[in-house]
């Protein structure tokens, strides 16, 4: 099952209230009464198909980009999508570093100061990817856009030293789950869980954008341009 551009952009977020995250990501907002995706979409000049096929990647578990509708996207329209995912990744990620500074301050574990460290260096990694694609990729898929190609780099480079820095959240998560006893507070221990539950669900969502969507359709324009 895949969403087509028909599809009341209402009945859109009513089957998955998760795509509420990607709209604001593409720059569309609600208040759009019966209008169509398609209708949405044209209003703000962003491409349909784009905004879908990231829809269904969030929707659908089993879809998979299609090559061929993948090489008449506009990267940088990605890329604003992506960089605007960064914003709310790192504000998740304080919320979280907020909740566990709260549960070393009251003592409800032992273990607290332990999940305090090991999250706080796990912040600073995601900030430096982000830090790297912002400063290295975003602007050089600006440049293939623009049809240059910088010879001392390519999306090779980003893909070969591509971290899933989702996968250290399941070492978090298994301490949360298997030493954080505590004898009071159990509700912001399960609220921890909670966050950090749909962070890693949605990073990885985005992991699988960069991997599915942005890097072959970067390498296909550098392709052409060579």
């Amino acid at each position: 099952m895949n969403y087509s551009a028909d599809i009341k952009m209402a009945d859109l977020i009513q089957n998955d209230y998760h795509l509420l995250l990607v709209l604001p990501r593409f720059g569309l907002d609600l208040g759009i009464g019966n209008m169509t995706v398609d209708d949405c979409c044209k209003a703000i000049g962003l491409d349909t198909s784009l905004f879908l096929t990231v829809c269904n990647v969030y929707s659908f578990s089993q879809f998979t980009p299609n090559d061929n509708l993948i090489s008449d996207f506009q990267p940088m329209q990605l890329v604003n999508y992506l960089r605007n995912s960064h914003t709310y990744y790192i504000e998740r990620l304080d919320a979280i570093m907020e909740q566990l500074n709260h549960m070393a301050e009251d003592k409800i574990s032992e273990h607290c100061d332990l999940l305090l460290s090991f999250f706080s260096d796990y912040r600073n990694e995601v900030i430096n990817h982000f830090d790297y694609e912002e400063k290295t990729v975003y602007p050089y898929v600006a440049g293939i856009e623009d049809g240059k190609i910088d010879k001392n780099y390519s999306i090779k480079k980003f893909e070969d030293n591509h971290s899933n820095i989702d996968d250290k959240l399941n070492d978090l998560i298994n301490i949360v789950i298997k030493y954080l006893h505590t004898s009071k507070a159990d509700n912001i221990k399960i609220n921890l869980l909670f966050n950090i539950f749909r962070f890693e669900d949605d990073l990885r969502k985005h992991t699988l954008i960069e991997n599915k969507i942005l890097i072959p359709l970067v390498q296909k324009l550098e392709y052409e341009i060579q």
